[in-house]
């Protein structure tokens, strides 16, 4: 009798396939992808799916998972499969292609290329550098040099990455290759109208030829000069200017949608100003999670020939760093903190221009003296709002149940233990990133 050790099998198949798949990653630049979708909160459920998502880790595949509520109707479940079997699916494996910018390209050459691009390229990277060498350099060697022009190993010609024709291309050669390349920037006076004061779309009779590059720097432009000239006070109540640091993270959300977006998506690139946030949008779900985002050192992106092409003329710091910027700049100037949000097919960043505080503006007296002692404290008691508020029982029940019910806070807790805070993308969030910060502190300081 032959005992056969399951695990070790197990562990011997996982690294097959994991060979197998690399190959095929190498030859084709596209992972293997698995969707799974999970109805309701069975435990058994999460486990078995927990379980798949890790083995998908340790063979490279990527995985998704679309939770339903438990209640989705039989009809509804059959019309996501078909969706997920139709459309996402093949969105799945072919936005899962790492370094999707790097495809070299048939049928173009510098033709397609927009001369005045390259010579404001060449202009600010002969700035950044001070390097005079780009200056006599041809158009056709500072592409190779770039990476916006790669060998084709199979026949050593020289070709365009897909890349470098959506930064340095003609609008109508882009399209050639990306049908629906669409690059949009408004401001608005808010999210709730549709109307705008500026615009900036690829295409349209104002700019009939954007590519990502010229986009980039005309509404980079736009957003900066948005960027209000204000003040914060250090610890001897002297005002600070913190311009310089809304700017930079600013740019860094406004780079993260380059770096990440998937161009073959039917979604264009949105970026909405509005007067409270800059709201910044992508086709493609991060490749990363929210966390990693937040704290930094994660630098895969979807991209690889935009960002090091952004990076050359010092429009972003190194892979990995964005993500931090923004948080540690809003946590600093007391900013209402950024909000991410990442699905199957895209990602979207909000960037507050206002303070946590000021973000409550339907909020007024007790309701908002509350929310104060929470951003301030990190949560409240019923012990605490009847000494340090000053109120009776009845007022903190009465308002209590109206921020609850508006969900501008949570319950944690039960009996004496219970605690009153803001939601989990909040004020937790708050102190999350507090704690990285003192971490951050003790280690320099070591």
């Amino acid at each position: 009798m032959t005992i056969i050790d399951g695990k070790a099998l197990s562990e011997k198949t996982l690294e097959e396939i994991k060979e197998v798949h690399g190959e095929l990653q190498e030859k084709t630049g596209r992972k293997a992808g698995l969707a799974v979708i999970i109805v309701g909160e069975n435990p058994a459920s999460k486990i078995y799916v927990r379980n798949k998502i890790r083995a998908c880790e340790k063979v490279g595949f990527h995985s998704e998972t679309i939770r339903l509520d438990e209640n989705i109707s039989e009809e509804n479940l059959l019309l996501e499969i078909e969706k997920l079997n139709n459309d996402d699916l093949k969105y799945l494996i072919s936005s899962s292609s790492s370094e999707s910018d790097n495809e070299l390209l048939n049928g173009f050459d510098e033709s397609d290329l927009n001369d005045k691009t390259i010579d404001r390229f060449r202009t600010l990277l002969v700035n950044q550098t001070n390097n005079e060498k780009y200056i006599s350099m041809s158009n056709h060697d500072l592409l190779i040099e770039l990476g916006a022009m790669k060998k084709d190993r199979q026949n050593n010609e020289y070709k365009l990455t897909s890349g470098g024709l959506l930064f340095f291309g003609k609008f109508n050669s882009i399209t050639d290759r990306f049908p629906k390349f669409q690059l949009d920037y408004f401001e608005r006076s808010s999210s709730l109208s549709e109307r705008w004061s500026d615009r900036v779309s690829t295409g349209d009779m104002f700019y009939p030829d954007l590519n990502v590059f010229d986009f980039y720097l005309i509404v980079l432009d736009k957003l900066l000069k948005s960027v209000k000239d204000s003040f914060k006070l250090d610890e001897n109540q002297m005002r600070l200017p913190v311009k310089a640091e809304l700017e930079e993270a600013v740019r860094e959300a406004f780079t993260n949608c380059f770096m990440h977006a998937y161009y073959d998506s039917d979604m264009p690139i949105v970026i909405n100003d509005y007067e409270d946030y800059y709201e910044f949008k992508n086709p493609g779900k991060m490749k990363v999670s929210v966390n990693e985002f937040i704290h930094g050192g994660s630098s895969v992106t979807r991209n690889s020939t935009i960002p090091t092409l952004l990076r050359r003329v010092g429009f972003s710091e190194k892979a990995g760093s964005g993500g931090p910027k923004m948080f540690d700049t809003a946590y600093k100037l007391r900013l209402k903190l950024p909000e991410i949000y990442t699905d199957f097919d895209k990602t979207v960043v909000n960037l507050w221009k206002v303070d946590l505080l000021s973000s409550y503006r339907d909020l007024q007296g007790i309701e908002l003296d509350i929310i104060k002692f929470i951003i301030e404290n990190g949560s409240i008691t019923k012990s605490d709002a009847l000494e340090r508020l000053s109120i009776t029982e009845y007022q903190f029940r009465l308002h209590l149940t109206n921020l609850l019910n508006s969900k501008h806070i949570e319950v944690e807790g039960k009996g004496r233990s219970t605690r009153y805070k803001l939601p989990a993308n909040s004020i937790e969030l708050v102190h999350q990133i507090k704690q990285s910060l003192k971490e951050l502190e003790k280690s320099i300081s070591k």
